[in-house]
């Protein structure tokens, strides 16, 4: 028994250019999107702090009617350097990225393991759209 139609051909039948209103996911395979990035926290800045999530969420088609959301990473915390402390308080439109946090080492606080199942693109959608998904809960 195979899996019906692609998640790629659904997702361009539906016209769901990007999964997630969140990011956009690139295509894997026909089965499988996938989205790696950092998220990083609205309080990151604060107090001279950081704290991020470096992340994967991959969803993939195993069947006709099942929808697999799994999330890996890591949450990363630590102390911003003196000079972007600087930058940040001469300059009260500044916005941290992620260019600014991945050179600096931290403590990491937690690795992330998820696996969500699910019978429709629309919840599978629904869920990484939500705060369950792609959240700091660690």
């Amino acid at each position: 028994m195979g899996i019906g139609q692609t998640l790629e051909a659904e997702l361009d039948e539906k016209g769901l250019e990007s999964i997630s209103d969140l990011k956009e996911f690139d295509l894997d395979d026909e089965n499988t999107a996938l989205w790696v990035g950092i998220l990083i926290h609205p309080m990151c800045g604060y107090a001279g702090n950081f704290d991020y999530l470096d992340i994967a969420v991959t969803l993939t088609k195993e069947g006709p009617n099942k929808y697999v959301v799994e999330q890996d990473g890591k949450r990363i915390s630590g102390k911003l350097p003196r000079y972007i402390r600087r930058k940040m308080e001469e300059d009260d439109d500044y916005e941290l990225d992620e260019y600014d946090l991945q050179d600096f080492d931290g403590d990491e606080e937690s690795i992330r393991g998820d696996r969500e199942e699910f019978k429709t693109l629309e919840e599978a959608k629904e869920y990484i759209d939500s705060d369950a998904c792609l959240d700091y809960q660690g």
